[in-house]
């Protein structure tokens, strides 16, 4: 019986899970756990991102990261095909990148989420990232979360006015609240 890929699987969690316990900006999150693949490659943890189908640095925003893209798929039900990871933007002659965007089925930006590592407190200059990113796409809500505390604004660009929203709505929920605000 052939036995590699999962002592592959088993050594790759436990390393992951040692690492995470002894470095403190792998905190638990306001998230469910999340299951995803994880290997090593010169003492450095990188994990797969199921959207960009690869494997990345395990870094303090990637956990935060990965765990809301799990979250809004898996218990959200947002739809992952319209779904873009660092998905560059221009701003000023600037070129950004959004942590995740997320469309609706128009190809019409939805929200775009900024994450920020669970040891972050979150501040006004995180809700300026990611409004000056909003500027940009214009989508019809902003996020923003360290994984601990999440917020989420319906924004009116014509009035120039946000709301916050309670809760964190499914995929459905912002649709219906986009299609309600205009």
């Amino acid at each position: 019986m052939y036995l590699g890929s999962q002592f592959f699987t088993i050594s790759s969690f436990v390393i992951t899970l040692l690492f995470m316990i002894f470095n403190p900006m792998f905190a638990n999150l306001d998230f469910p756990p999340i299951n995803c693949k994880y290997k090593k490659v010169n003492n450095n943890v990188y994990l797969f991102d199921r959207i960009r189908k690869k494997y990345v640095l395990l870094t303090p925003e990637e956990w935060v990261r990965q765990h809301l893209v799990h979250f809004i798929i898996d218990y959200k039900h947002y739809p992952s095909s319209l779904i873009r990871i660092e998905s560059g933007i221009r701003y000023n002659r600037l070129l950004k990148r959004t942590d995740v965007l997320v469309y609706d089925r128009k190809g019409e930006s939805l929200i775009i989420f900024e994450c920020k590592s669970a040891d972050h407190s979150l501040v006004q200059a995180d809700l300026m990232q990611v409004s000056t990113y909003g500027a940009s796409k214009k989508p019809a809500f902003l996020g923003l979360t360290n994984g601990l505390k999440h917020f989420i604004w319906r924004m009116d660009y014509t009035k120039n006015k946000t709301q916050k929203i309670n809760g964190f709505p499914g995929y459905e929920e912002l649709i219906r609240l986009k299609d309600l605000s205009g």
